[in-house]
């Protein structure tokens, strides 16, 4: 049987204090040196998914826990704020940025899985894609073995497709205990503030009444 913890918070306290507060079991004035260095991965859909938990992943990886950060499809699509054309361009610098931002958190270099952007739920095009991208993460997880995971809740954050369909094969690895799978898995979700900024025609309805939202599952032992 699964418990589910659902801990929420409007935009005071913020996300990141709430999250940073329960994710690995102590605050940073809690933290000091461990027997066993804690592992954190954070699984998402695209460079820059990273932005809302930069600062819990900065933190933790200055308290000696190894973070690292999964990235499933290559950004080649993410053309709505540059005029770098869509296509194999695009997905260059896109994986540059990610090792830029990599090396400012402290935290290990991205682990770029390449799957096409915006076509992860594509069916009639490739019928085995989740299938793979689906293997691919669980044997991330089996190889580094993390105490926890951040991925965006069922919403995606934003609504995106890929947001969403990766969350729900982090869901449903950590839900089934795939080898490698923590118990820990904690949602990344925007406020209403957030998604005005980064999504500004659905800020108006479909987050209107939204909160900032972190849900752990936890499996029974």
């Amino acid at each position: 049987m699964v418990k589910i913890f659902l801990l929420e918070a409007s935009v005071k306290p913020s996300f990141c204090a709430v999250l940073t507060a329960v994710l690995l079991g102590a605050s940073s004035r809690e933290a000091a040196p461990s027997a066993t260095l804690k592992t954190l991965i954070v699984i998402m859909a695209h460079p820059d998914d990273e932005s809302p938990v930069a600062p819990i992943l900065s933190a933790y990886a200055r308290e000696g826990v190894q973070v690292h950060l999964i990235i499933a499809t290559d950004g080649a699509q993410g053309a709505a704020h540059t005029a770098i054309p869509r296509g194999p361009e695009l997905a260059r610098v896109r994986a540059d940025e990610a090792r830029c931002a990599t090396d400012a958190l402290g935290i290990n270099r991205p682990i770029l899985l390449g799957f096409p952007d915006g076509h992860l739920g594509t069916f009639t095009e490739d019928r085995e894609r989740l299938f793979q991208l689906t293997a691919r993460v669980q044997a991330e997880l089996e190889r580094l073995r993390p105490d926890a995971v951040i991925t965006w809740g069922p919403d995606g954050g934003t609504g995106h497709p890929d947001h969403r369909l990766v969350s729900s094969i982090a869901t449903q690895l950590v839900r089934a205990g795939a080898p490698g799978a923590p118990e820990r898995l904690f949602y990344a979700s925007l406020p209403v503030e957030g998604m005005r900024v980064v999504n500004p025609s659905r800020a108006g309805d479909a987050v209107r009444d939204s909160v900032t939202q972190v849900s752990q599952h936890c499996h029974s032992v």
